[in-house]
């Protein structure tokens, strides 16, 4: 299921970059504390959600940097990365996010060699949705 599902993702919105970069998401109104917390809570529901049947995955959140980075999900010769960080803009906040799939290269056996980086816009955009709708759902009670 979960090969199906990157394999669907692969499909739909993979970007080729020489070097991927993060995107930057509004979360306007939003005061970065408040922020931090929406992400990370969105983040944690939203990898649940999608990637429980990968084995398990892990959140690490730097509270001094605001970053968080999800533990790789890995799924035949595919791995997906996402690290999000907030960041103060304003009266507000923004989030920037960088969802990784790679393919791993067995051209040497017995080493892990993972290439051909290629950002997940989709995923990316599907993860800020759900931060947007969650923060929606709070202010409504």
């Amino acid at each position: 299921m979960l090969a199906l599902m990157l394999t669907v993702v692969a499909a739909c919105g993979l970007v080729s970059d020489s070097t991927p970069t993060f995107r930057t998401y509004p979360l306007p109104d939003v005061p970065y504390d408040e922020a931090t917390l929406l992400v990370r809570e969105t983040t944690r529901a939203f990898y649940r959600d999608r990637f429980a049947g990968a084995g398990g995955f892990t959140l690490d959140w730097e509270e001094a940097s605001g970053n968080l980075r999800a533990s790789p999900v890995v799924a035949g010769r595919r791995r997906l990365r996402l690290y999000a960080k907030v960041i103060r803009e304003g009266e507000g906040s923004a989030l920037e996010l960088l969802a990784l799939v790679e393919v791993l290269d067995e051209a040497t056996p017995g080493l892990q060699n993972w290439v051909s980086p290629q950002k997940d816009v989709f995923l990316e955009e599907q993860l800020y949705e759900a931060i947007l709708a969650e923060r929606i759902r709070q202010q409504r009670g």
